[in-house]
């Protein structure tokens, strides 16, 4: 079905738009205009102050194991590579 077609049999209240990411190629996804992404309620933060933040004990509870980082940085390149 083509893009129209698409469009008609989507949920009425859906929403279909281009977030408007500065740069996602070189992972900024900070948003160039925050219109698109206002009209379903989402609100920009400083996602540096997300995370485990704490104890250095509290915050290692979070770390992953030096094997499964690597497992997934291995996959991870599987999958961008696709």
């Amino acid at each position: 079905m083509n893009f129209d077609e698409w469009k008609r049999l989507k949920e009425h209240h859906s929403i279909y738009a281009d977030p408007l990411f500065k740069n996602p190629l070189g992972d900024d996804y900070t948003f160039l205009s925050i219109d698109n992404v206002s009209k379903i309620g989402f609100k920009p933060f400083d996602y540096s102050k997300a995370g485990v933040y704490g104890t250095k004990e509290w915050k290692s509870k979070a770390e992953l194991h030096p094997d499964v980082l690597n497992l997934f940085n291995r996959r991870s390149k599987i999958i961008l590579k696709k």
